[in-house]
């Protein structure tokens, strides 16, 4: 079963704050990371964290738009304590695509 999405816009919030159950809170910052599409087809699907294995496809999805560059961005979280370390981890990422 899919985990159901959390609010999108506030994950791309630069400086967002969400608490931890262990009582740490995650705060976000934003990089972009690359360009991609340059032929204009964007597929993705959720990596398997433990959810549904490699193989299952069933989560995928495709798009096309059109050829060219378009932002990655990634909502980098950072726990503001130290209870679960200091490595930053990639939360979620979004393709930048406007027309």
């Amino acid at each position: 079963m899919p985990i159901p999405p959390a609010d999108f816009d506030a994950i791309f919030t630069e400086g967002a704050r969400f608490p931890w159950p262990s009582g740490d809170t995650l705060r976000v910052e934003l990089r972009e990371a690359a360009e991609l599409l340059p032929t204009g087809r964007l597929v993705a699907r959720d990596n398997g964290m433990g959810i549904s294995g490699p193989e299952d496809e069933t989560q995928a999805f495709a798009h096309t738009v059109k050829e060219g560059g378009y932002a990655v961005v990634l909502a980098i979280a950072r726990f503001e304590t130290a209870s679960y370390g200091a490595r930053p981890r990639a939360a979620a990422a979004k393709v930048v695509i406007s027309g």
